[in-house]
C-alpha cells in the first residue's frame, strides 16, 4: 500500500483501511507518522531523503537548514530531522522528525 517512495498520504492510505486502523498501525510501530497526514514504514522513515520527499509533497514548502545544505551535498545530513521552512502565511506545524520553520520570502 505505502508503495515505492516509502510514504504515503492519510487520503491515500484510508482509501483501503479506516483512520482506526491507522491508528492502530501508528500504535503498534507498523508506521511512522512524519508530518501530519503523511505516514512511513519505519525502515523509509529513516531515510531523511524521504522524509524531506514527504514533507515538500505538498508543494508548499523548501528544504531548510542543513536538510538543505545535504540536498545541495556540501554536508552529509547529520543524524536526527530534516528541516523544512514554509511561508509565513502557511502553518508550521511538523512531527518530531520533521521540524517546520516559517520565514517570509521563501517562494522570491
Amino acid at each position: 500500500m505505502v508503495g515505492e517512495a516509502g510514504w504515503i498520504t492519510a487520503s491515500e492510505l484510508q482509501r483501503y483501511v479506516s483512520a482506526r486502523t491507522v491508528g492502530t498501525w501508528v500504535s503498534s510501530g507498523k508506521l511512522v507518522l512524519l508530518r501530519p497526514g503523511v505516514y512511513a514504514v519505519p525502515s523509509a522513515a529513516q531515510a531523511w531523503r524521504v522524509r524531506l520527499a514527504a514533507a515538500l509533497a505538498r508543494g508548499d514548502g523548501v528544504a531548510g537548514h542543513v536538510t538543505a545544505l545535504a540536498l545541495w551535498g556540501l554536508i552529509e545530513h547529520p543524524a536526527g530531522p530534516v528541516h523544512v521552512t514554509v511561508d509565513l502565511t502557511k502553518s508550521a506545524r511538523g512531527s518530531r522528525g520533521v521540524p517546520v520553520h516559517r520565514s517570509a520570502g521563501i517562494d522570491a
